[in-house]
């Protein structure tokens, strides 16, 4: 690929396609990960594991990270994409950049010119800057187009943030991350089940888990794909955007049932 010798960073462009630098290998962080809604076995929908960021926000659309499991983010301009749908999906892919004074910066991966995946930010000095590769869109820290590859090109859509502790917060708009309901099933082998219904996106990874109360963080349980299949499943992959129906036992005297959306690293 030629890059355009009118790139500003015209060092970087001759010499890489890509970013050098190696953020993680290709093991999957399974533990940082998006809390939905939690429903009771009465049926009855908690928001209270979502905390609100932005005036108004829906704890639906609302993504958490645990970033104790995301070493890269622990520094000062440390950078990196995460998969949450793909790039099948609009907002699939996004890129979060820590900025001094534990700021968070959010944006969609997707250049504004083709729909390439820009660069994670790249700190070097002279750089500083998300670059696509593609056709030498370059981005701000913050997702605002220094050199765009066309006129009139846009700037990255960005994401509300917040930090409480160790854990990240990102806002990000029709997510629609729920349990829409839990009813009875017909018991199997003389078990009864519970039903879980909840919305889902094309190439989105899902568990479910289970906690007895909202103080104890909950845990991965089987579930079955179907009404009298076994109780064998730990996580699905979504081959399609619409409604997921799940199956769980109903063991327990009481507690909560959260469906787990599985964020990786995109490399």
């Amino acid at each position: 690929m030629t890059l355009s010798s009118a790139c500003p960073l015209k060092s970087r462009c001759e010499t890489s396609h890509r970013s050098p630098r190696e953020f993680f290998n290709r093991r999957e962080w399974v533990k940082c990960f998006a809390l939905g809604w939690a429903a009771t076995m009465t049926g009855a929908a908690r928001s209270t594991l979502m905390a609100d960021i932005s005036s108004g926000a829906n704890p639906e659309n609302v993504l958490k990270l645990d970033l104790g499991y995301f070493p890269i983010l622990q520094d000062v301009f440390g950078s990196m994409r995460f998969n949450l749908f793909g790039s099948s999906s609009a907002g699939g892919i996004i890129t979060i950049t820590r900025a001094p004074g534990d700021v968070f910066h959010a944006v969609s991966a997707f250049c504004t010119h083709e729909g390439c995946i820009v660069d994670p930010y790249d700190n070097t000095p002279g750089i500083e800057a998300m670059i696509c590769y593609c056709h030498s869109s370059i981005y701000d820290i913050q997702g605002h187009l220094i050199t765009g590859a066309v006129e009139n090109q846009s700037d990255l859509p960005f994401y509300n943030t917040s930090l409480d502790g160790n854990t990240l917060s990102v806002e990000i708009p029709n997510l629609n991350y729920k349990l829409n309901s839990i009813t009875s099933a017909t018991p199997v082998g003389g078990n009864s089940r519970f039903k879980l219904s909840s919305p889902v996106k094309l190439n989105g990874r899902y568990q479910v888990l289970h906690t007895a109360d909202l103080a104890t963080d909950p845990v991965p349980v089987n579930f079955s794909n179907s009404a009298s299949g076994g109780m064998t499943q730990t996580q699905f992959n979504s081959l399609t955007t619409g409604n997921k129906d799940v199956w769980v036992q109903n063991t327990a005297a009481r507690g909560f049932y959260v469906i787990r959306l599985i964020v990786t690293p995109w490399d």
